[in-house]
């Protein structure tokens, strides 16, 4: 084990001793942007880089590099030059330059001015193209470096010359931006930072289990400004030394970028592995329902060299380190497995068993509905949907077809589930459940007095005029004010509620009192109501929504001290109950 823990450390080691970065710049661009091409002292072309000299007569290639990928303060190293040769027609001579001329050649549209100025670049490579097609690279020479030194976060154009009668014909900006294959041109530079003088990087000293947080370490020298991890699964970090947090599913390459106090930036990747999760699966051996008396193997996966810990519904059950466990009633089961690297995991989706006792019903008890309605009846085994057979049965009768945990039922009974376990002797009952089915109410409004009424056994009230709820008249009984249709909504014991019919008012019969003998005073009244009639009368007093709130026979005086202060009907029946006035009493 510790030959392996040092293998391990090594590879995640990264060193960089001179921190030196490469660079790859093409020079590639759309067709006609004259990003590369050819020119004679009198026809200028796009795209395909050409060089020869054939009776007496040459032709330039020539392509555009941005070097502002480059930090200024960049070291130059190596500047190497990669071209890809698609052709090269017999010939003879030689004599190759590969020239440097500062700024853009593609906005010389002159051809006589385009050729003169790439004859008179730097010469930065005497290196021959080759007789034969294919990738070629110039290597790098001192007066390429120093060339791309003094024209750093600049606009560059290399030229191909040759004295050779060849023609070679170069890809140019149309070719792919690939190191491979039929490739634009690129400058491939190297440089070093010069802030930056070493650059090391390296992971945890020993493989991390999965979702186990771990360190990455730097180890830079040099004036450094900043620093900037990123590795898998989005990670990021601007500390030198960051740590890796648990839950990631981290293997992967991690890379360090450190920029010094010029701007120029280094990097390195360190190489972390990460050991695979041990996993496995729990298996029921019995059925995991069973009867009282019964119980259930439960069995995980056995690999050698690991060892398990048993929980149910969260909780360690001490001692349960077995690839089995063996339950004996009802819980939610898992088990963590802990492989021989120290790395653990536990099953993600319980194991349910249930000890089929006397299941549940819901709703239980007694369920009370309406003619019509209908009430859905589950049996609850603590989760166990599978290996379960279910029959209901209505007044200890199976019910045909009724064979799932549910039940809808729509008239009164006694309800019941048997629930079994198929392939052994395992049966038993729920509870039962009443369910009572009612009919509606049948309310019918009478008028006597002027006063509509209905039966007083009902649990609720709501009166109606015209479709259209009476706020407050809510009671048994309803004094009507205006003309109309009448109806009212009851409410019985058993939570139904039914209409009456309609009840039609066609007058309220109100008519002055002046002329039916009748005279009531003081109006407004603060404590007693006094009432002069011929003959015998009765007061109804109501409120002015038409609740009734007292009727005197025989009315002289009436009492309205209790009343709060407001707007009240007092109407007036005679002893055949016809009602023979109305007056509007304000009450201080």
């Amino acid at each position: 084990m510790k030959k392996i823990g040092l293998l391990l450390f090594i590879s995640c080691l990264s060193l960089v001793s001179f921190a030196q970065n490469t660079v790859d710049i093409f020079s590639t661009g759309p067709l006609g942007s004259y990003t590369t091409g050819s020119s004679t002292s009198s026809l200028r072309s796009d795209n395909a880089i050409r060089a020869t000299t054939i009776f007496g007569s040459s032709t330039r290639g020539y392509g555009v590099f941005n070097l502002s990928s480059i930090p200024p303060s960049a070291v130059i190293t190596s500047v190497e030059l990669h071209f890809n040769v698609e052709t090269v027609s017999p010939g003879g001579g030689g004599g190759w330059t590969t020239r440097g001329v500062v700024g853009d050649l593609s906005t010389i549209t002159a051809a006589a001015t385009l050729y003169t100025t790439m004859g008179l670049g730097t010469s930065l490579y005497t290196t021959t193209y080759g007789t034969t097609p294919g990738n070629k690279v110039l290597p790098t020479a001192a007066a390429a470096e120093s060339f791309i030194a003094a024209n750093l976060g600049g606009t560059v154009s290399i030229v191909w010359t040759t004295n050779s009668t060849r023609i070679y014909s170069i890809t140019g900006e149309t070719g792919i931006a690939t190191t491979t294959g039929v490739h634009a041109p690129f400058l491939r530079v190297t440089y070093n930072c010069p802030g930056i003088t070493s650059l090391a990087a390296s992971g945890p000293a020993t493989t991390p289990c999965p979702n186990t947080a771990f360190d990455l370490t730097s180890a830079v020298t040099g004036t450094i400004a900043s620093y900037a991890w990123t590795g898998p699964l989005g990670f990021a970090s601007t500390a030198a030394n960051p740590t890796v947090s648990a839950g990631l599913p981290s293997t992967g390459n991690y890379t360090l970028v450190v920029t010094d106090g010029t701007g120029c930036s280094a990097q390195t990747t360190v190489n972390v592995p990460v050991f695979p999760a041990p996993s496995t699966t729990i298996s029921p051996l019995t059925p995991t329902a069973f009867c009282a008396g019964g119980d259930c193997t439960l069995e995980a996966t056995a690999v050698a060299g690991n060892t398990y810990q048993w929980y149910d519904n969260g909780t360690v059950i001490v001692g349960a380190t077995n690839t089995s466990y063996t339950a004996t009633g009802n819980g939610s089961y898992k088990v963590e497995v802990t492989d021989m690297n120290g790395c653990s995991a536990i099953t993600t989706a319980p194991t349910n068993t249930v000890l089929l006792d006397t299941p549940a019903v819901t709703p239980g008890d007694t369920v009370l509905l309406c003619n019509g309605e209908t009430i859905t009846l589950a049996v609850d085994v603590n989760g166990v949907g599978s290996g379960i057979a279910y029959q209901w049965q209505k007044n200890g009768s199976n019910i045909g077809g009724s064979i799932s945990n549910s039940y809808l039922a729509s008239t009164s009974g006694i309800y019941r589930c048997q629930v079994s376990v198929p392939s052994t002797t395992c049966s038993t009952v729920s509870r039962e459940v009443y369910v009572v089915v009612n009919s509606y109410p049948v309310p019918v409004i009478t008028s006597s007095g002027g006063v509509l009424s209905t039966a007083s056994t009902f649990v609720a009230y709501q009166w109606f005029l015209n479709t259209i709820a009476i706020a407050g008249a809510t009671s048994s009984t309803y004094m009507p004010t205006v003309p109309g249709s009448y109806r009212v909504r009851v409410t019985d014991n058993a939570g139904c509620s039914a209409y009456s019919n309609a009840f039609p008012t066609y007058t309220t019969g109100v008519t002055e009192l002046s002329k039916s003998g009748v005279l009531v005073f003081p109006n407004p009244v603060n404590d007693k109501l006094n009432v002069i009639a011929t003959d015998a009368v009765t007061a109804v007093v109501t409120s002015i929504d038409g609740r009734v709130l007292t009727t005197e026979k025989n009315a002289t005086l009436i009492d309205m001290r209790d009343y709060p202060a407001g707007l009240y009907i007092v109407n007036f029946y005679n002893e055949a109950g016809d009602k023979i006035g109305m007056e509007k009493i304000y009450r201080n």
